[in-house]
């Protein structure tokens, strides 16, 4: 139980009264006994302090706010609608006190200066209040969201005065009407994220560190000891109340008359009734507005009623009893900042997304599921790369594996079915569904050949992050709906891919992935290209030599869509380019790098983008999925994200044999060069007779990442052609790319330039492969300048006796500054050629190991190359 000082009007008031009598004659042990009997027949019930201002009931005792200068104070509280026009003091010093002013701001007064919150407190309403004060800085908080940061030079200094509660600590005024509740003052100042996690939960000694009641968890690795006070307001000594700190100091005395009624605050937010999380939670009689928990992204909260949420809904803590569910709708995410126990059920309904943060953890003893719907292709003949985003349920474990029989549920209706599984080569559009086992196969960790892929049937063991293949049912419609049930995967994920292997794996989560964090997290252990196949709706054969299909690929320069036939998809493209974040559900490709090694999704990866937006991969997304757009009348919106705009090519080729493919030039300043750069080259790993692709190195490439944009350059190009005839160039599309720069393809053996930035170039060809014939080159304002890579041929960079040589050969350019940066794009070294030196020497120590791009400015343009720093 709790303590409050409560107003006299209280119906409790006699037994509370004889409870105080009982106090002051009996041993701590009886007394408490006794105030449990009277409040509560629950024996773990909890209480809380209540002040009345016209008894001027309040405490006091031994100060310990002297000379601090460093500090966290934090309390609950009700106030009453008496004395709204007082000061109402919480606690404090003659030095350094935390009030409620007269216009019910939250206030800090150190040594006379005043401190005042933006918000104004409500009455008969419970507020979590609180400051933290360090090197000159002061934050209050109010529900646990930071609400005004003060630079302050004041100190509290020394102050050996009694520390009060409920009182102006030097006069005998200010005394607080209202509820208190813990009451902590700590001898540091706790950051934003400590600080979110003790308030709507009690704290308690876990070895020495400071853990949370509801949530059993440390916070931060924080040490108990840093708590100077910390009054709970349970347990009683006759007129004095204890401290739970390890200081122990039990001279806080009660003046004037104590009054005690249950807990109220919400330490957690606690569901009454089902409906949605403001109406289930809110509280009148206690004084608990069910928009606080909606609202505070420090909230903790007990589900043990059925929820339907129609906005984003973001948490620190949350527990799901085994009798409540969890509806998601209006294409919502749900987020978990730091813990959840799910022994009941999440429903994610179309869109909406289950997203946990770096420091979320999903209790391993959670019993609970998911439900997680996604699109895939119904043709009974066409091939979709799967990724499962639950594992199978159990009490003990999580990211444990599954069965596709497990856990892919036939999503028709709105209760999921079991799928019915045949032997037989073809799937059928029964209720529930029909599919074939014998088309489900993993691919992890072997070489490239076709016969390394691996049949699991429906069956088969697979673990999070592998990815399977499966084909349709041959239902009318295009796409088939499929639901997840299961324990959501979540944390860390690994799997191992070897040296130049392939590996088929896949978004592990029940929310959207970043492709590009998720490639520069790998970025030593896979080449940095994803490989998505797309089969398309033609297909009609289970017969490999008839497939109808191909990879779409995808680097941190961008996306190229898979090749496609020009006589059954518009204008010969796929309509399906993988962009950044790849969606639930989805598996895909990656090549191991020269060394090969882990494969590791995390959760920083996971962001919530829907299915709709420009950057998201869709290979998934169904065409007739609903708009999943943001809703005015209800908060649905995406998370937030950063994207650079390059100048990129999306170049077109179109075979005699009416086949398309589409190569892309991305020019991205710093972060590539004119060489390999892994993460945003990426290397051709398809075998067709008719092919366009770029020549890097002797290597084929259908994605080039190169540096800033220079017309001088050229980027030589390889071409297949499998039957004799008319072939053609064009430009499908260009991003950032200015109107007066033409694109050219030049003709090595005419010697003539064609230029296709508005039409196709067609030329006939013979059968064969052509890689010293053409390339991509750029003229301006209609004159072609073909003084080919002046500058990088000009300018040397390289490496050697423990320095940064930059050697300039040209006559007339003149070098001005030089950049170098890492892998990530963060500038490292910035030198300024002030002396116009043709030689310039920049010494390794600046930098640690690794590899690193040089940027060379000039005045006749710019040049990058990538160096090892060894």
């Amino acid at each position: 139980m709790k303590t409050l000082l409560q107003n006299g009007n209280s119906k409790r008031f006699t037994l509370l009264f004889l409870a105080y009598l009982l106090t002051c004659t009996c041993n701590r042990a009886n007394a408490n006994t006794i105030r449990k009997e009277i409040l509560s027949n629950d024996p773990n019930a909890k209480n809380c302090l209540s002040l009345n201002s016209s008894r001027a009931n309040h405490a006091q005792g031994q100060g310990v706010f002297g000379n601090l200068e460093n500090t966290t104070v934090m309390a609950w509280i009700n106030l009453s609608m008496s004395n709204q026009r007082d000061y109402k003091y919480i606690i404090g010093q003659r030095n350094f006190s935390l009030t409620i002013n007269q216009n019910n701001n939250l206030e800090v007064k150190i040594n006379g200066e005043k401190y005042s919150s933006n918000s104004i407190l409500d009455s008969e309403r419970w507020y979590h209040v609180g400051l933290t004060l360090a090197n000159g800085s002061l934050k209050l908080f109010i529900n646990g969201t930071l609400d005004r940061t003060f630079e302050t030079h004041a100190s509290i200094g020394n102050d050996t005065s009694l520390l009060t509660i409920g009182k102006n600590p030097i006069l005998n005024e200010g005394f607080f009407d209202g509820k208190l509740d813990e009451i902590r003052i700590f001898n540091i100042s706790l950051n934003d994220s400590e600080y979110q996690k003790m308030v709507y939960q009690e704290i308690e000694n876990n070895n020495s560190k400071i853990k949370g009641s509801v949530i059993p968890k440390n916070i931060e690795n924080l040490d108990y000891s840093s708590i100077l006070r910390y009054y709970k307001m349970d347990i009683f000594n006759g007129n004095t109340f204890k401290d739970d700190s390890l200081n122990n100091d039990n001279s806080m005395q009660i003046i004037n008359g104590l009054t005690i009624v249950v807990q109220q605050a919400p330490m957690p937010f606690l569901t009454r009734v089902s409906g949605n999380l403001s109406t289930a939670i809110n509280d009148d009689e206690k004084g608990i507005r069910g928009l606080d928990a909606v609202e505070n992204r420090s909230s903790i909260i007990s589900i043990n009623h059925d929820i339907n949420q129609n906005s984003n809904t973001v948490v620190l803590g949350m527990t799901v009893g085994s009798n409540a569910t969890i509806t998601m709708n209006n294409n919502t995410k749900f987020q978990n900042n730091w813990y959840l126990k799910l022994d009941g059920k999440i429903d994610l309904v179309n869109n909406s997304q289950l997203i946990q943060t770096e420091e979320s953890e999903l209790d391993p003893s959670s019993s609970g599921h998911i439900e997680r719907d996604q699109k895939g292709q119904s043709n009974m003949f066409n091939y979709n790369y799967w990724s499962s985003p639950v594992s199978s349920i159990n009490s003990t474990t999580i990211n444990h594996g599954y069965t596709v029989a497990g856990v892919m549920k036939d999503g028709t209706t709105s209760i999921p079915q079991n799928i019915q599984w045949t032997e037989s080569l073809n799937g059928a559009p029964t209720s529930p569904i029909t599919l074939s086992g014998f088309w489900i196969f993993k691919f992890q960790n072997f070489s490239a050949s076709y016969a390394n892929w691996n049949s699991i049937g429906q069956n088969g063991s697979l673990l999070p992050g592998q990815g399977y293949t499966l084909k349709g049912s041959n239902s009318d419609n295009s796409f088939q709906n499929y639901t997840f049930v299961g324990k959501p995967n979540n944390g860390t994920i690994t799997q191992n891919v070897s040296a130049n292997n392939l590996n088929l794996c896949g978004n592990p989560y029940p929310s959207a992935i970043d492709a590009d964090k998720f490639i520069r997290d790998n970025i030593n252990s896979i080449n940095g290209t994803l490989y998505f196949w797309e089969h398309y709706d033609t297909n009609s054969s289970h017969n490999l030599s008839y497939y109808q299909g191909g990879y779409a690929t995808r680097t941190l320069v961008g996306g190229t869509m898979a090749m496609a036939s020009t006589l059954t998809s518009q204008n010969g493209e796929s309509t399906k380019k993988p962009n950044r974040f790849i969606p639930v559900g989805q598996g895909f490709f990656v090549k191991g790098s020269a060394t090969g090694g882990p494969i590791v999704f995390n959760n920083s990866q996971r962001i919530f983008v829907k299915e709709n937006n420009f950057y998201s991969n869709f290979l998934l997304r169904a065409v007739e999925n609903p708009d999943v757009s943001a809703n005015a009348l209800f908060n649905n919106q995406e998370d937030d994200f950063e994207q650079e705009n390059f100048i990129k090519i999306h170049l077109g080729y179109d075979s005699a044999d009416n086949i398309h493919r589409q190569i892309l030039l991305g020019f991205m300043n710093q972060y590539a060069t004119s060489g390999i750069d892994m993460g945003y080259d990426a290397l051709h790993i398809e075998n067709n007779e008719n092919e366009m692709y770029f020549q890097i190195e002797n290597n084929k490439y259908v994605i080039q990442g190169v540096g800033e944009f220079n017309i001088n350059n050229s980027y030589p190009i390889g071409i297949k052609n499998a039957v004799a005839g008319t072939v053609s160039f064009s430009i499908d599309s260009l991003e950032n790319c200015s109107s007066d720069t033409d694109i050219v393809i030049f003709d090595n053996v005419t010697n003539q330039n064609h230029v296709i930035t508005n039409n196709r170039f067609e030329i006939n060809l013979p059968a064969g492969t052509f890689e010293n014939r053409f390339s991509l080159r750029f003229s301006h304002n209609s004159s072609l300048n073909t003084n080919e890579n002046l500058l990088e041929n000009g300018i040397k960079i390289f490496n050697a006796n423990e320095n940064t040589y930059v050697v300039n050969s040209l006559n007339d350019a003149s070098v001005k500054s030089i950049e170098i940066y890492n892998i990530l794009g963060q500038k490292i070294i910035t030198f300024e050629n002030n002396n116009n030196q043709k030689e310039i020497k920049i010494a390794n120590d600046l930098i640690s190991k690794g590899c690193y791009i040089v940027k060379v400015y000039t005045d006749k343009g710019n040049t990058s190359q990538k160096i090892v720093v060894d």
